[in-house]
């Protein structure tokens, strides 16, 4: 299965919006808890473990590309 990249929802805006509501007054520690469970019920609904496991993939490559470059110490 194909991971799609598109945007195809009629409002990925008020999605995102809709997501930073449910994380709102949730503490840390909730916040990851929340997010969890999210991707377990997300993943779920995949057709695949292959798919879950790219999907999987895919979103630490995004979270690593975001990573600042890592500063050089001198010795």
């Amino acid at each position: 299965m194909m991971l799609r990249f598109d945007d195809h929802f009629a409002d990925p805006d008020g999605l995102f919006a809709a997501l930073a509501a449910a994380l709102t007054d949730l503490s840390p520690r909730e916040q990851y808890e929340f997010t969890a469970a999210l991707a377990l019920l997300l993943l779920n609904q995949l057709p695949s473990r292959e798919a879950a496991l790219a999907a999987l993939s895919e979103a630490r490559e995004v979270v690593l590309a975001a990573r600042p470059p890592l500063k050089e110490t001198s010795p």
